[in-house]
């Protein structure tokens, strides 16, 4: 939308938050790397094919956004990490920079459900896409792996995606299938009690530079149903 600022008159203000300001484009790499990696002997390559081509497109469309930024009068971000990694790529100069943080739906903040069974109920709750690998459930259910035979362990995952059968697969493979469920998507009620009767909620994405977690709002609804969380290092938590 950022090209709009130049075609009114009253003031325009820009939010810059999630991917798409790393490269705002309807992401074409996908689809193409998707439609070579189905190519025997061509799927080792499909990066590296793709890439020069999205590398011009992204630097084409940033530009866009520079050049609409003289008529914009303030823009909001999401994370101080996002307005970070945003200046660094966009000449904002005297423009006011404001950090608006997220905030949750007041259904969210909830009394806890207390268990006393043994089990350790973890959560997350997260796109289960292929383009959302930042999301890095693979090193969740890996680290299950190994703790498994600590305690009792309940892993849920609620979310859906086309990398889902993917993960359910691995789960069979690294014999964690009594201890982890999918629940796909889920209604609010469902999702507001998971939330209140697990124990901690994990969310631990390794970042890109095309693709960050700027904030992570599931953070935010699991600390409000009194839920500790564990993130990452990286992006936005």
């Amino acid at each position: 939308y950022a090209p709009l600022a130049h075609h009114t008159s009253t003031p325009f203000v820009l939010y810059f938050h999630g991917n798409d300001f790393l490269h705002p484009v309807i992401d074409p790499d996908r689809h193409l790397e998707a439609r070579l990696s189905r190519v025997p002997g061509l799927w080792r390559f499909s990066k590296a094919l793709t890439s020069p081509l999205i590398a011009r497109i992204v630097k084409r469309r940033q530009a866009v956004i520079n050049n609409a930024l003289p008529a914009v009068q303030l823009i909001f971000f999401n994370s101080t990490y996002t307005r970070d990694i945003a200046s660094q790529l966009y000449d904002f100069g005297r423009i006011p920079l404001e950090v608006l943080y997220p905030g949750c739906d007041q259904q969210f903040f909830q009394a806890r459900t207390a268990r006393d069974d043994g089990v350790l109920r973890i959560l997350t709750v997260s796109s289960l896409a292929s383009s959302a690998r930042r999301k890095n459930i693979d090193h969740v259910l890996e680290a299950l792996r190994l703790i498994k035979g600590e305690r009792l362990l309940m892993y849920t995952v609620i979310g859906s995606g086309d990398d889902r059968d993917r993960l359910q697969r691995k789960v069979q493979v690294l014999g964690i299938a009594d201890c982890v469920r999918f629940l796909g998507n889920v209604d609010d009620q469902v999702l507001l009690q998971e939330y209140a009767s697990n124990d901690v909620f994990v969310l631990t994405p390794r970042a890109s530079q095309r693709d960050v977690e700027g904030f992570g709002m599931v953070y935010i609804e699991a600390n409000a149903a009194g839920m500790p969380v564990i993130g990452s290092n990286q992006g936005g938590a």
